[in-house]
């Protein structure tokens, strides 16, 4: 039985590992103004229901996505550009906000081992670690959706105040 704790974000992505089954789901294809209509719906409104996510256990302990990759990934996206806004503008991010940043983005594993939350495919998975883990970029990962649409909500956030980006959380 769901827990209303799973109704949430917060509660979604702190409960589980979240991976894509390659021969069920596309890529990462949001485009701009789906993009655009997300960030301005979490923004604009106290709460924001971002669909359902339609998921099934595997052997390993991952959630497989089935349904709603879009968002959740365009989810992933925004937490990773809040936690980079945040360290770039210097705001020590600390205590519960801390606490629910890596909540959205990495776990210990079985094996005690940082983990990502979320494993997407092929190539897409590559700029998505280095999104998270802030790292620079070649010039082919500069091309992908993922990038791109990290860029486009980098840039919609970067105009938020630090007080509602930490709202995010």
């Amino acid at each position: 039985m769901k827990t209303s704790q799973d109704n949430n974000i917060k509660g979604l992505f702190s409960n589980y590992f979240f991976k894509l089954d390659n021969d069920v789901q596309r890529s990462y294809e949001w485009n701009e103004s789906n993009v655009i209509r997300f960030i301005n719906d979490i923004i604009e409104k106290d709460e924001h229901f971002i669909g359902i996510l339609l998921t099934a256990n595997d052997d390993s302990g991952y959630k497989i996505i089935f349904d709603g990759q879009q968002r959740f990934t365009t989810s992933v996206l925004c937490a990773c550009a809040v936690k980079n806004i945040l360290e770039e503008r210097g705001d020590k991010v600390s205590g519960y906000y801390a606490q629910n940043q890596n909540l959205l983005l990495y776990a210990i594993d079985e094996n005690d081992e940082l983990s990502y939350k979320l494993t997407l495919r092929d190539e897409d998975n590559g700029v998505l670690i280095k999104l998270i883990d802030n790292k620079q970029f070649e010039t082919n990962e500069k091309k992908t959706i993922v990038y791109k649409n990290y860029i486009k909500i980098l840039n919609e956030l970067n105009r938020e105040t630090t007080d509602t980006l930490k709202e995010f959380y």
